[in-house]
């Protein structure tokens, strides 16, 4: 995954370069963002499935099939996205972007943020099952996904900021 998640970099970034005369930023945070979202959401599956997780998650709608779990999986996946994104782009500086482990670290922190909201608000709302804090796996998936986005989000985020300063621009 990760060899895949530098190989998109490179060619996104030769993409960006190519749609530049539409707008270089916007692209650029359009592509960061749907690979990050895409390769994290990736990784949440993965989290969930070692942990047999999708009839937990399916559960949640009242379903116990694993397709059902995986595709609320993938849905949370795609909208954290831009969420993690949005929580990167604010939280840090611009001097901290240049330091992966920082984001990385935000990045974890958003995604133990967004289990806190989750399983401590928004589960309560929509299901019978109380509050469920003890459940660590899907801490560990969203401290994942959190990770991931801000590892790939930050080598592309730099990536295009690097070749949009040698460029001229």
């Amino acid at each position: 995954m990760s060899i895949a998640g530098f190989w998109a970099a490179g060619r996104l970034s030769d993409a960006a370069v190519d749609l530049a005369p539409y707008g270089e930023r916007p692209v650029q945070v359009l592509l960061s963002v749907a690979t990050a979202t895409l390769i994290s959401t990736i990784g949440l599956g993965i989290a969930v499935s070692v942990q047999e997780g999708f009839p937990t998650v399916a559960s949640l709608v009242n379903s116990e099939g694993v397709l059902a779990g995986g595709l609320l999986v993938g849905c949370l996946g795609l909208v954290l996205g831009p969420l993690v994104a949005g929580s990167l782009e604010w939280l840090l500086t611009t001097a901290q972007w240049d330091r992966r482990w920082t984001v990385i670290g935000v990045g974890a922190g958003v995604g133990l943020l967004v289990w806190g909201g989750l399983i401590g608000i928004a589960m309560p709302l929509v299901s019978a099952v109380g509050v469920p804090f003890g459940h660590v796996g899907s801490l560990v998936a969203l401290v994942v996904y959190g990770a991931l986005f801000g590892l790939y989000y930050q080598t592309l985020r730099t990536t295009f900021s690097r070749q949009h300063t040698s460029s001229g621009h």
